[in-house]
């Protein structure tokens, strides 16, 4: 589990259409992003998949240079 960007939470229309407070990427394959958050308490947890997108995509949408 790793968070997405220490630059901040990420792209402000999760924060707006979702209203998260966390947001994390998990590396789907070599090739693919999974964004989700985590919602709820610590023994009632909530795991919210958001997004799916390839490594370029993911790179253009959190700022990142791509190659």
């Amino acid at each position: 589990m790793e968070t997405t960007s220490g630059k901040g939470l990420g792209p402000d229309k999760y924060v707006k259409a979702h209203e998260v407070t966390n947001l994390y990427r998990r590396e789907i394959g070599g090739n693919h992003r999974l964004i989700y958050t985590i919602r709820g308490r610590k023994e009632d947890k909530i795991y919210q998949l958001l997004d799916l997108f390839t490594h370029k995509e993911y790179d253009r949408l959190f700022g990142y240079s791509t190659t």
